[in-house]
């Protein structure tokens, strides 16, 4: 096979077209191609060359290897979807010949776009770069041997750029992983994808100890999440977290949660993470503590309950109390304040006992008496750090006020799989005849109060966090009476910003009451920087009222 020529992209009005370029003699030949062509050209101008091409194309590869025509169906259709801020340092990474010997690692739960940053990689390449481009799709039956097999012929015949997805479903990777940078990564650029989040991180501090550059998927700010997928509303941001995707759907066209429970999400990519990992780390030495939670299937209900606790205590108290929905309880609260008597007492004949039953149920919840494992402070500290490695627990400041006591307190960051939580509890809820039975208007009503007050709740959560991410000095403030969501100081310009978080889309001045008693004023004053801005972030339209910015919240997390 004698092929010749290379194949070039002129542009005409907009339109791409794909020209394969060659001579005849001392006149230079133009031909039209369809995009797919040029793409199948690509890969035969390049091997043709070889000696061994066809033996090449017949090879039997030991593990999913795709290469030529086959990366184009794979990247196709998700080529064209909008890019998250890391793909920037992926493109850096292929290009930058420096850094041959190391790897890149893509490690985030499940549905954070690690394959769809590798597809837009693969479409990004060059048309000569494609052609020396090879994915590999591992699955559990693969084994680290099988993998540096195709690994070595591959590299043999000049590919350059090999991505290899869900490299710690084989579970010697984790003892073997150093193989990939200290031999086949002065090679080619392999680049590195897996959902064992876990496992890539017990590798970094092991065998690819300095040979490795990572980018973690699972955390997204509300500016890239609106970038990427052109969502700018907040209640979407609440709901679909950092997650990117559902299975097998394009993850700029998918909703939340519609196939699988929290549950189901909790212990299939958070809970099985954190096992899979210590199973395979060092022969489970790790395991340490959580090996009994893990041993009777309970590590699940551990998790969940921290996730469900309204006050964010990774306390022994949290796990061992009978429990009792937080949101449940606050929507019986919220109930009782309406003027209307029918809508106080719409509660009033629902079963709680079998509310909390079945959300138990759906949470993998247990309580006291028929946890087999008991759980200690170890336990806690282990899980703790264990979900801040998996960039799903961090940490604020609440200053306490007259004490100035730094309260440390944890949040966890992917809001969609708290508000889950409450959603599940409302699916509940409403198949209860005693609601069903109730009128209309009033179920609606039930359901916007425990929607809107848990994303209350969260939203106040994702400011302060997202603020402090930004680089700003950002902390929450309580007074014996009284709270200030967020302070901010600038100590450039030596100013303190105060801000209220309000959920709602209207403007009222029991929103900004703490931020005209002027005795809260003067302590802060006192203890930081002169106040210079106060303000109420709110769904509603920027506006300025007396001494007070309302800001729009979604335009506030996009400044940062």
């Amino acid at each position: 096979m004698d092929l010749k020529g290379s194949i070039v992209i002129k542009t005409n009005r907009g339109k791409m077209y794909y020209i394969h370029q060659y001579r005849e003699g001392n006149k230079v030949v133009n031909r039209s191609l369809s995009e797919n062509k040029a793409y199948e050209l690509a890969f035969q101008l390049e091997y043709s060359k070889h000696d061994d091409y066809e033996e090449f194309k017949n090879h039997q590869f030991e593990t999913d290897v795709q290469f030529g025509m086959n990366l184009f169906y794979l990247f196709e259709k998700s080529r064209n979807y909008n890019k998250r801020y890391c793909f920037k340092t992926i493109q850096a990474f292929l290009y930058d010949e420096n850094v041959y010997g190391k790897v890149l690692a893509l490690y985030g739960l499940r549905r954070t776009g690690k394959t769809t940053l590798i597809f837009q990689s693969l479409a990004s390449l060059s048309f000569a770069d494609y052609a020396k481009a090879a994915y590999i799709k591992i699955s559990p039956k693969d084994t680290f041997r099988s993998l540096t097999k195709d690994l070595s012929y591959l590299t043999e015949h000049g590919f350059q750029y090999i991505f290899i997805d869900e490299v710690t479903l084989m579970k010697d990777f984790i003892s073997l992983s150093s193989t990939l940078s200290d031999i086949y990564g002065l090679r080619a650029k392999i680049i590195l994808s897996g959902t064992d989040s876990l496992g890539l991180m017990m590798s970094k501090y092991d065998e690819l100890f300095d040979r490795v550059i990572f980018i973690h998927t699972t955390y997204i700010s509300f500016k890239e999440f609106s970038e990427v997928l052109n969502k700018n509303s907040i209640d979407e941001y609440i709901e679909y977290g950092g997650l990117m995707s559902i299975e097998s759907k394009p993850y700029q066209q998918n909703q939340i949660f519609s196939e699988e429970s929290v549950n189901e999400y909790v212990d299939s990519a958070i809970a099985h993470n954190i096992e899979h990992s210590l199973k395979y780390y060092q022969d489970g030495d790790h395991f340490g503590a959580l090996y009994p939670l893990y041993e009777k299937h309970e590590l699940t209900n551990v998790i969940n309950r921290l996730i469900e606790d309204s006050n964010h205590r990774f306390a022994i108290s949290v796990i061992e109390q009978s429990f009792k929905s937080h949101d449940y309880g606050s929507l019986k609260n919220l109930v009782l304040k309406h003027p209307d008597p029918k809508y106080q007492s719409s509660l009033d004949e629902v079963d709680e006992k079998k509310i909390i039953s079945l959300l138990m149920n759906e949470l993998s919840i247990i309580n006291k008496e028929k946890q087999s494992q008991k759980v200690d402070e170890q336990v806690l500290n282990e899980i703790d750090s264990y979900l801040d490695l998996l960039d799903l627990c961090k940490e604020i400041d609440v200053v306490r006020i007259p004490s100035f006591f730094v309260e440390k307190r944890k949040l966890f960051i992917q809001p969609g799989l708290r508000y889950s939580q409450a959603k599940s509890l409302l699916e509940i809820l409403f198949k209860q005849p005693k609601v069903l039975e109730l009128p209309i208007k009033i179920r609606l009503f039930l359901k916007e109060k425990l929607l809107s007050d848990i994303k209350g709740r969260m939203l106040e959560e994702i400011v302060v966090y997202q603020t402090l991410q930004s680089g700003i000095d950002a902390f929450k403030v309580m007074f014996p009476i009284g709270e200030i969501d967020l302070v901010s100081l600038d100590s450039q310009k030596q100013e303190t910003s105060l801000y209220e978080v309000k959920y709602s889309t209207e403007s009222h001045p029991r929103q900004s009451v703490f931020l005209h008693d002027e005795e809260k004023l003067s302590i802060l004053e006192r203890a930081y920087y002169p106040i210079t801005k106060k303000a109420v972030l709110y769904r509603g339209e920027s506006k300025h009222i007396d001494d007070i910015d309302y800001i729009n919240v979604e335009e506030y997390l996009k400044s940062l």
